[in-house]
């Protein structure tokens, strides 16, 4: 009677072990933190979001190029950000006040070298930020 206590233990305690160490999909939080309205995203959950890839043609130099990032209307969407305009917030105290309705639906925010930068395909060069730390 003892034994099949113990075996039964043990097999209770494996099950706990292992169950432990599943149903968790918190992703772990590291890398350059972007604050979009008040909520802080860190480089390792954007980066576990659905990404996107899109050509797009740069209204400055006209270059075109293929970029991989996230919505930036499902982001900001997830961040609870339901505004008119928003600003984006660079590094460097550059900001930007961008109308929402004129947001392409490809817009993206891409991940480069450790910074957040904004691709807004059909938009003007300065709603291109580089380096943004805030959205708001």
């Amino acid at each position: 009677m003892a034994r099949k206590v113990s075996t039964l233990s043990l097999v209770m305690l494996c099950l706990v072990v292992v169950l432990a160490g599943c149903g968790s999909d918190e992703v772990e939080k590291t890398g350059t933190v972007l604050t979009i309205n008040g909520t802080e995203y860190y480089q390792s959950e954007i980066e576990a979001m659905d990404q996107v890839t899109i050509t797009a043609t740069h209204p400055k130099s006209g270059e075109v190029a293929d970029y991989t990032g996230v919505s930036l209307l499902n982001l900001l969407d997830d961040a609870g950000l339901a505004a008119d305009t928003i600003t984006a917030v660079a590094s460097d105290g550059y900001e930007v006040e961008i109308v929402m309705a004129d947001i392409p639906d490809t817009a993206l925010l891409v991940i480069e070298d450790g910074t957040y930068r904004l691709i807004m395909p059909d938009m003007s060069s300065s709603a291109w930020a580089k380096e943004v730390v805030e959205i708001r």
